[in-house]
């Protein structure tokens, strides 16, 4: 059975709405659909955003007729919520009628769809991303077969094109939110390798897994140490793309957290709300979603992907506390918290990326509550050494509705870093009354890094969905993959 979703935009409605369908529709169809439309607003008032008015067996051939508000025709750019609101608006409303149209009859097996004015990829992201659930051990990069197929009406190729581009940019975020929703027990770090191992083989990206003795004989002390309570193989993942045009161009460098589950070592953390911590490997699989995009976009630079991936468990081997480390750059580090143990493993990391010369570095890490607390679940928090790299973030996440906001690398929280007379650096500081440690987490990582243009995303606060959202159902976010992909997108073009 076929079903019909048309987007009205709140004081269009005595406009012909329906001319977009093309040969869909005939033209007694589009007759009385427009008149038991016209007659609801007469009676019970414009439709607006999100709100629905469902129609049975008015056609033959779309026995469910389906309109859904897009709120204000007007809606743009919002500076108070630093957002698109009409590219928000629309995702919300797609969203809404085919969850609608879902929950109206189980025989819908084709959902003909409004294409929101031309806007052929957002529609197409929103059907991916509104009708994703978790299943595990799905590949969601295969052509899978789906329940309910979903048609537009293509005036020109490039339509198709950019209809199956939205869909193709859905894929890859949910599969951050794959990655970071699965068990821990069957998402190790090797079970990780392997799930990229054979992703990177369809898209054209290499992929370097290193281990536990590559990691002693790169002398990165302070991602081992956090490793060293589990008894699960940690790995160092490396993902290289390079379009054929930039052969000599200096890489952006991607490094991503990766601990699939933390517990926080011997500083135990509460066991309410632990199960959560599953998904502290989010900023690994956003890297890994990151360069899957880039490589089937084939955008024009030379990418890199780092992905440390282990456990943080409590063992008689693991690190205590007061602890002491060398890092792969030569400093030494007191690790007071050994629950502070993403700064650890992105220390090396970082260090392991400077060595590619880079012109770009970004880290993706879901690091501190301290960032939830400051900002909320809004946005990422982000620190930036580039005011013009931070600005085309901030747009980026403006268009994709994965906000990020910028907070400051002071000097101030630098000293806090420094606060012990064993080590060099101290990973978390033991002045508690101070605040502001998501800016240390901060402050510490650039430590590790020489780069210039250096971004460090805390995307702690948007780690979880805690209720279904408009487009993104609940559990894990998957991460700013929408937006770094724009980001690089925009940045190279």
């Amino acid at each position: 059975m076929k079903a019909l979703l048309v987007a009205v935009y709140l004081g269009t409605e005595n406009e012909n709405i329906l001319t977009r369908f093309g040969e869909n529709l005939k033209n007694g169809e589009n007759k009385k659909i427009i008149e038991h439309f016209e007659s609801t607003v007469e009676t019970i008032g414009p439709l607006k955003l999100e709100k629905l008015r469902t129609f049975y067996k008015l056609t033959d051939d779309y026995p469910i007729v389906t309109f859904v508000g897009l709120g204000d025709k007007d809606a743009t750019f919002s500076k108070r919520d630093d957002l698109h609101i009409d590219k928000e608006n629309i995702k919300k409303a797609i969203a809404t009628g085919i969850d609608s149209i879902k929950k109206s009859s189980s025989k819908v097996n084709t959902i003909l769809l409004d294409d929101c004015n031309g806007n052929f990829k957002l529609v197409g992201l929103t059907i991916g991303l509104s009708t994703y659930s978790y299943k595990d051990h799905v590949d969601l990069m295969k052509e899978e077969k789906e329940g309910i197929k979903f048609e537009l009406d293509f005036a020109l190729p490039q339509d198709e094109t950019d209809f199956l581009i939205g869909r193709k940019l859905a894929k890859l975020q949910n599969l951050s939110r794959l990655l970071s929703e699965t068990p821990s027990n069957l998402c190790t770090p090797t079970r990780v390798a392997e799930m990229a191992t054979d992703l990177c083989s369809k898209y054209d990206v290499e992929i370097i897994v290193h281990d536990r003795e590559w990691a002693k004989e790169m002398k990165m002390n302070s991602f081992l140490s956090v490793d060293q309570g589990s008894c699960e193989e940690c790995k160092f993942i490396e993902l290289h793309y390079k379009h054929p045009d930039c052969e000599k161009q200096k890489p952006c460098v991607f490094v991503g957290k990766g601990i699939t589950f933390d517990s926080g070592g011997i500083s135990l953390k509460k066991a309410s709300g632990m199960d959560s911590q599953r998904a502290d490997m989010t900023g690994s699989a956003c890297v890994l979603s990151t360069m899957l995009g880039i490589a089937k976009l084939k955008i024009k630079g030379h990418f890199i992907g780092l992905m440390p991936m282990c456990e943080n468990l409590p063992s008689g081997k693991a690190t205590k506390p007061g602890d002491v480390v060398i890092a792969m750059n030569g400093k030494s580090i007191q690790i007071n918290n050994t629950d502070a143990e993403g700064r650890l493993i992105l220390a090396d990391a970082l260090t392991y990326a400077d060595t590619f010369n880079p012109e770009i570095v970004i880290d993706i890490a879901t690091l501190t509550g301290a960032a939830r607390s400051a900002i909320g679940g809004a946005a990422n928090v982000v620190f930036s050494t580039s005011d013009e790299l931070y600005n085309d973030l901030r747009k980026s996440g403006q268009l994709t509705g994965q906000r990020v906001w910028r907070f400051p690398f002071y000097s101030d929280y630098l000293k806090k870093t420094s606060n012990s007379i064993l080590a060099d650096m101290v990973n978390q500081s033991k002045d508690t009354s101070y605040g502001a440690s998501h800016c240390i987490a901060a402050a510490f990582l650039s430590q590790f890094t020489k780069c210039d243009n250096y971004i460090h995303i805390d995307m702690a606060p948007t780690k979880t969905i805690a209720n279904d959202h408009g487009y993104m159902s609940k559990g894990m976010s998957g991460g700013p993959v929408l937006s770094l992909i724009q980001f690089i997108e925009k940045l190279y073009s």
